[in-house]
């Protein structure tokens, strides 16, 4: 078994010419993200332009497919990544030759796409600005680093001072129902140094030495911040682009970032706001409609009329009133925006922050009967983005119905 020296980056490019796991006929060279390409110590797939190839679906399965001269690189990314079973270089190339892909005159297989470790993300700054008013920050892309640079997978809108993301922006592609299915978590990070200067978000987010303080000092009694904070009732690490909403295991684990989270009640993050995130997922298959998505959040979750913060001392971290979802298909310009009250102890429906709710009559879920998983409805994009007021310009003609 051949193995490469150890580096931070590994990178092999195969130049594609004929048929490759698939029918002589289509004269196609084909990967199946369930049965050729593995979840642990994956690589990262791009084309001649270094950007990230996207899976088609086929008979239920994501797959990557690559026409007849095609170039492609398979990149290990992350710290001293490595090892894939070619010879030692940091480019090869190779070529489909009688039905397979030869390396060097040598014929390989899918099982040698393999790196010494799941290649792993990054996240850096652009230096970018966002939003407007007062509300404003630095757009951050998160991705991979390869030898030619940087691959942008999304961005996060994100506030350094306040240690607050604004919103994030990613794709749910219309292969989305040939996703890897990746039942690993890891931990979150931070993942850039000018990131969360205040209290670390790890200890911010801990329920009994920091949640159930906060709770206290603005109740005014530990029986009372018990109610809030228990085993069963808790802030979450919300994802605001989730990592179901990807088709890689080495991409949803590129969704751990404490900039891609906002706290968010347990029992509404796994609740109804979940019922969303899989309603906008079908809605991309059924469409069979690459659909671009901006998550983010709006106001904060105030007690006996006290602001609350997870770092209340930088007010940094702050807890979301609201999480919203503008969900946009470009071809139509349709989109909708949807909306979860933050608060599962409310006595009453809360005031909307749009006129009126167009689920029902746009025939999305209708949630609002249990305050504990979320009051949820629908809002008119641009009247949601007026009210908001920091995100970035979102046209639509129509509304986008759910099929």
């Amino acid at each position: 078994m051949l193995s490469l020296n150890k580096s931070n980056l590994f990178i092999l490019t195969i130049s594609i010419c004929c048929t490759y796991w698939s029918s002589v006929a289509t004269q196609e060279c084909q990967l199946d993200l369930q049965e050729d390409i593995p979840n642990q110590n994956q690589p990262i797939f791009l084309d001649k332009n270094n950007q990230l190839v996207i899976p088609v679906l086929s008979q239920g399965h994501g797959v990557l497919i690559f026409k007849q001269g095609d170039e492609i690189t398979i990149a290990c990314t992350g710290n001293r990544n490595g090892a894939i079973d070619f010879e030692d270089e940091s480019n090869v190339k190779g070529q489909c030759s009688r039905g397979g892909l030869q390396v060097d005159g040598k014929q390989v297989t899918a099982e040698e796409f393999t790196c010494d470790q799941l290649s792993d993300s990054y996240i850096q700054g652009t230096g970018t600005k966002c939003g407007n008013g007062s509300k404003t920050g630095e757009i951050f892309d998160i991705g991979f680093k390869i030898t030619a640079g940087f691959v942008k997978m999304f961005s996060v809108c994100h506030d350094v001072k306040s240690a607050n993301t604004l919103y994030a922006q990613h794709n749910v592609y219309n292969s989305i129902g040939g996703a890897q299915q990746e039942s690993r978590r890891p931990q979150f990070r931070v993942g850039d140094k000018t990131m969360f200067k205040g209290l670390p978000p790890k200890k911010a987010y801990n329920q009994e030495r920091n949640q159930k303080i906060v709770f206290e000092t603005a109740l005014g009694s530990k029986a009372e911040a018990d109610k809030f904070i228990n085993k069963s009732s808790f802030l979450a690490r919300g994802h605001l682009a989730p990592d179901a909403d990807f088709l890689f295991a080495a991409w949803q684990f590129a969704t751990y970032y404490y900039a891609n989270v906002c706290p968010q009640f347990q029992s509404i993050n796994a609740g109804n706001w979940l019922k969303f995130e899989v309603a906008v997922r079908n809605l991309a298959k059924t469409m069979n409609k690459t659909l671009s998505i901006t998550t983010g959040t709006y106001g904060i979750l105030t007690m006996k009329d006290k602001p609350i913060y997870l770092d209340p001392r930088n007010q940094g971290i702050p807890v979301p009133e609201t999480f919203f979802k503008i969900v946009f298909e470009s071809e139509s310009s349709r989109g909708i925006g949807l909306v979860c009250t933050n608060n599962p102890f409310l006595e009453k429906a809360p005031k909307l922050i749009c006129k009126q709710d167009i689920c029902a009559a746009n025939k999305w879920p209708v949630m609002q009967d249990d305050f504990k998983k979320g009051y949820c409805y629908c809002c008119d994009v641009q009247e949601l983005s007026s009210t908001v007021g920091f995100l970035p310009q979102i046209k639509t003609k129509a509304v986008l119905p759910f099929k």
